[in-house]
């Protein structure tokens, strides 16, 4: 994928607006329409303050330009988007510095082969719909966009799919666009995601995705770089499954670097078939594990703090290629789950469930994890591809360090596993095994 700097980004954008802002920007709906439906691709139309109502269809490659956000509001009518783009091969279609409103459809809909640019624009979505809507576009992006709905903590239990006040329900979808990129993208408000991208290729840097119900950040299919960017507080609300601050599935490959996941109302990363690298990685205070991947066959964290997560910090079942490297694990805390028809207490670090092939971890730091600091459950197998090197474990009270069950087990296995009392301790008395997790949950929506 094409890495874009926020500097390349910034002499982008400013060659696509020269000149923008000419004589006689438009005033009045009804001069809109008619202008954009006479206008030809290179053109600049300038609107002045004030609130243009209707739905308005932008032709490729044209500029749109109001007089900044919040002066120039385009209020689309209910049920039809606000403003439908035509991309272009020729000059990229852009829409900057204005507001956007719809009520029941996407605020910005674009779709077809070509190029669209969104810069400094927000979109307001009141009701159902959604804020930006994209489908097999070249290249889409969206640089200093602002996308919100209604729902917040304080009213997400109220937000009822389908209802017309609280539930709008995605915030941006890309569907089969070979280049989306969101540069300060702030996406909040919506009942089902706040950003989609749905076999796509996706670059999102320096933005965040809060306060939506169900999942912050899907990336199924295609690939994501994301960069600088927090998802958190994703909402629980009326459903009756945990959300997930991000979700990456259906043959995914994501790579992120100063991602940071905090402050689900249920779980940090879930990654299922999908492959995942992790670079300066915080994942913290999430009301279930912080990342659990399942069915992959991939995962790499390094430099890394997961820290006052529940459940776990790390869980990974029936994958492949688990590889943390300067990781700290810190402070889990204990949850009451059903593991098949067993209610278990869990409260690990680390816990891997039958995963022995190409695993590595290494200069790892697990602290006052409330059941176990890592378990190792081979579920038949052996130690022959784990790889274990400088790992350092501590506790309190009953806390156990690092276990290892259910396989051709090495007498050696933790030699290079430091713990400290009362871990130690604790783990040279434990003869029990320990329950463990099971795909597939948590259910994949």
């Amino acid at each position: 994928m094409t890495r874009f700097t926020f500097s390349r980004v910034a002499l982008l954008v400013t060659a696509s607006l020269a000149g923008c802002g000419g004589d006689a920007p438009i005033s009045s709906p009804e001069d809109l329409r008619a202008v954009l439906a006479s206008a030809r691709a290179g053109e600049r139309i300038c609107l002045t303050e004030g609130t243009f109502e209707g739905s308005f269809d932008v032709p490729a490659g044209i500029v749109l330009c109001g007089a900044g956000v919040g002066l120039t509001r385009i209020v689309g009518p209910p049920g039809q988007p606000t403003l439908r783009v035509t991309p272009s091969d020729v000059a990229r279609t852009t829409i900057t510095e204005l507001s956007v409103e719809s009520a029941g459809a996407y605020g910005i809909l674009a779709e077809g082969r070509g190029y669209v640019d969104v810069i400094r624009v927000e979109v307001r979505v009141r009701d159902t719909g959604g804020g930006i809507m994209a489908t097999t576009l070249s290249a889409l992006r969206l640089t200093d966009v602002d996308v919100a709905g209604p729902v917040m903590a304080s009213n997400a239990n109220d937000a009822i799919d389908g209802g017309v006040d609280l539930a709008p329900a995605y915030g941006v979808v890309v569907t089969s666009v070979a280049s989306a990129q969101g540069l300060n993208l702030n996406v909040s408000g919506f009942s089902q995601s706040g950003v989609v991208s749905d076999h796509s290729n996706l670059a999102l840097s320096e933005s965040q995705i809060s306060s939506n119900i169900g999942i912050g950040l899907v990336v199924f299919g295609g690939t994501a770089e994301v960069t600088g960017t927090v998802v958190t507080t994703t909402l629980v609300g009326p459903r009756p499954t945990f959300p997930y601050n991000a979700i990456f599935s259906g043959g995914a490959d994501v790579t992120t670097n100063g991602l940071e996941v905090s402050a689900s109302e249920g779980y940090g990363i879930l990654q299922s078939e999908a492959t995942a690298t992790h670079q300066d990685l915080l994942a913290a205070d999430n009301a279930n594990a912080a990342l659990w991947t399942q069915n992959s066959g991939g995962m790499s964290i390094t430099n890394a703090m997961i820290r006052d997560n529940v459940l776990a910090g790390v869980i990974a079942v029936e994958s492949v290629g688990i590889a943390l490297d300067q990781v700290d694990v810190i402070g889990t805390l204990e949850q009451l789950v059903v593991a098949g028809s067993t209610p278990i207490v869990v409260g690990d670090g680390i816990q891997l469930v039958g995963v022995t092939t190409d695993v590595t971890m290494q200069n790892v730091r697990l602290s006052n994890n409330a059941r176990v600091g890592m378990l190792l459950d081979l579920e038949g197998g052996s130690f022959n591809a784990v790889d274990l090197r400088s790992i350092a474990v501590d506790g309190t009270g009953a806390q156990l360090g690092a276990i290892a069950q259910n396989g051709t087990i090495p007498v050696d296995w933790d030699v290079n596993i430091t713990r400290t009392a009362p871990v130690a301790a604790n783990d040279a008395a434990f003869t029990g095994t320990l329950g463990t997790v099971r795909v597939p949950s948590p259910a994949v929506p």
